[in-house]
């Protein structure tokens, strides 16, 4: 993961999540997203080739989320957090 980043979107009323990753052998194939809140696992999401995510919680909620990249193949990335 070269990026990730976590902001409060005012026109969608949401936590947006940006990520990107590289990957200079076969390249990246897809990330995996995990939403943690109160120590369990909330959200798991599999995006192909986007590099945002929303995530509907009202702008006081407290959350961590991890993101990791897979390659084309199959090898994942350790993830990345950042936490609200």
């Amino acid at each position: 993961m070269t990026r990730l980043t976590l902001s409060w979107s005012t026109t969608l009323r949401a936590w947006r999540i940006r990520y990107a990753a590289t990957d200079t052998g076969s390249g990246v194939a897809s990330y995996k997203i995990r939403l943690v809140q109160n120590g369990q696992l909330v959200t798991l999401a599999m995006q192909r080739t986007t590099t945002g995510y929303t995530i509907r919680l009202p702008r006081s909620a407290h959350f961590r989320v991890l993101v990791s990249a897979r390659d084309r193949a199959g090898n994942l990335s350790p993830a990345r957090s950042v936490s609200r």
